[in-house]
């Protein structure tokens, strides 16, 4: 887990709900990205990460996937990585 993330308490709704905030990633292409979404979370779930840390994974695996055209994205560990860091980022603001 990336340091950015650990010790950082989410931001909660009112009903106790954590908000997720998503990087300012730039869409060429939504094909694939609620396929990557759903690969990212199933993978982290499978590997015992928690509910938080696997819905991060799933929405860096989606905004990996739209930065391109094509339903054929290139989830690198390095794409992901890219993506857990700018959803840290995010989470600071």
């Amino acid at each position: 887990m990336s340091s950015k993330l650990r010790g950082h308490e989410p931001k909660r709704n009112q009903h106790g709900c954590v908000l997720l905030p998503l990087p300012e990633t730039p869409v060429v292409d939504t094909t694939g990205a609620g396929d990557a979404f759903v690969a990212g979370l199933i993978t982290a779930l499978a590997k015992n990460a928690g509910p938080q840390r696997a819905a991060r994974l799933a929405a860096a695996a989606a905004g990996a996937t739209v930065g391109h055209p094509g339903g054929r994205p290139a989830l690198t560990p390095k794409a992901v990585q890219d993506q857990l860091t700018m959803l840290a980022e995010s989470t600071h603001r």
